[in-house]
């Protein structure tokens, strides 16, 4: 299912991060619980599903929902608030999909960087390295500085 075009959509993944901002509507949204939390690494703290509920939950009322995905050594959660279309009002689902526009290039840029910066990203390694799998075998190397 493809979330309403009004939907604002937060994405969180292992080696960036992208926010969604599309047009604001006039519908209030309601919370909705978090789908899961489970640990992948016992070396951070765990996420806290009511902390990380709260942040989403708290958007502004010109957003008509959030969709969060998080995904890291820490663990991974989804959670979901508010509605996907204002006209039936049916809640954002936790496996929903939004397309990414341009706006993402800045929130992935700053991530990368600072990734890079902690020295968790070389940013003449390439993509492949940090992505196996994802492209072809016979695809040229991407650096991650491109």
């Amino acid at each position: 299912m493809i979330l309403h075009k009004r939907t604002w959509a937060v994405l969180s993944c292992t080696a960036a991060a992208a926010m969604v901002a599309v047009a604001p509507a006039m519908a209030t949204p309601a919370p909705h619980p978090a789908a899961a939390v489970h640990r992948a690494d016992d070396s951070l703290p765990a996420l806290d599903p009511q902390a990380l509920q709260n942040a989403i939950s708290s958007a502004p009322n010109r957003v008509t929902g959030v969709l969060a995905r998080i995904s890291g050594p820490a663990g991974h959660w989804t959670g979901t608030y508010g509605v996907a279309d204002i006209t039936t009002s049916q809640p954002v689902p936790a496996d929903g999909r939004f397309r990414l526009g341009s706006v993402t290039k800045a929130f992935i840029a700053t991530v990368v960087l600072q990734l890079a910066a902690e020295g968790r990203v070389d940013l003449d390694q390439s993509v492949q390295h940090y992505l196996p799998d994802v492209l072809p075998a016979d695809y040229p190397p991407i650096p991650v500085r491109t």
